[in-house]
């Protein structure tokens, strides 16, 4: 039986599928409307394949862990994580009815991502959405106290990059053609397996880290006058 073939909506039958689909670590509690609180931390068995969750989570006061359980859709996940959330390794193709706020880590790596478009809004520690298809970062958290992982996606704009300052650093896989004005947002710039030279444009923008549209102008001519030096054309990397 499929997943989405379960409509029974008693409790003794939620607790059930509590059971059979995952490891929970604390106290249950289930309201009339049989969304489950859990004062604790929640996975996925190993080795479980579902569609989606079987069953509705409204908070959980840990961690929650739906990595590699073949998910095809967020519905279900918490509507409040006190912890960290990873749904890494899934079929995502959409994080709509992901969870909104996260106090600690989220990680969405590993799906078939296109879009941020309805993920957390805040991430209290580091966010991951690597290997993904992202081509933007649209959609995206508007605050992540931590760092910012997007490495090994198509990205073609930095659109969507926390602006407010609260991004320590951000992570990202070099390309010539990404406009990376944008990263002066964020505290520190590192690009993941880099060579020297690009390091040493890493090196440029972390010296205006931090300034945003302040610091654009100046940087955009370092790395322009850094081109010539290196016989590269750097003017998309230039770019806001």
């Amino acid at each position: 039986m499929k997943i989405s073939e379960v409509t029974s909506t008693t409790q003794p039958t939620v607790r059930q599928l509590l059971k059979k689909y995952f490891n929970i670590k604390g106290l249950i509690s289930i309201e009339e409307d049989n969304l489950v609180n859990v004062m604790g931390t929640v996975e996925t068995k190993d080795g479980v394949s579902l569609d989606k969750l079987p069953v509705n989570f409204n908070k959980v006061s840990k961690s929650c862990w739906f990595g590699r359980a073949g998910l095809t859709t967020c519905e279900g996940f918490p509507k409040i994580v006190d912890g960290g959330m990873s749904c890494y390794g899934n079929k995502l193709t959409t994080l709509k009815g992901c969870t909104k706020s996260i106090c600690n880590d989220f990680n969405c790596n590993n799906n078939q991502l296109a879009s941020l478009e309805g993920g957390p809004e805040y991430v209290g520690g580091n966010f991951s959405c690597s290997r993904n298809n992202l081509t933007s970062l649209v959609g995206g958290p508007t605050t992540v106290k931590g760092d910012y992982y997007c490495c090994y996606n198509p990205l073609t704009s930095l659109e969507g990059l926390p602006s407010d300052g609260s991004v320590e650093t951000l992570i990202i896989t070099y390309s010539p053609n990404l406009p990376l004005m944008r990263a002066l947002a964020v505290n520190n710039i590192r690009f993941y397996s880099g060579d020297t030279t690009s390091n040493k444009i890493r090196d440029v923008l972390n010296k205006y880290a931090g300034q945003g549209k302040a610091g654009m102008m100046k940087c955009s001519s370092e790395l322009l006058t850094l081109g010539k030096e290196l016989g590269l054309d750097l003017r998309q990397n230039a770019r806001w």
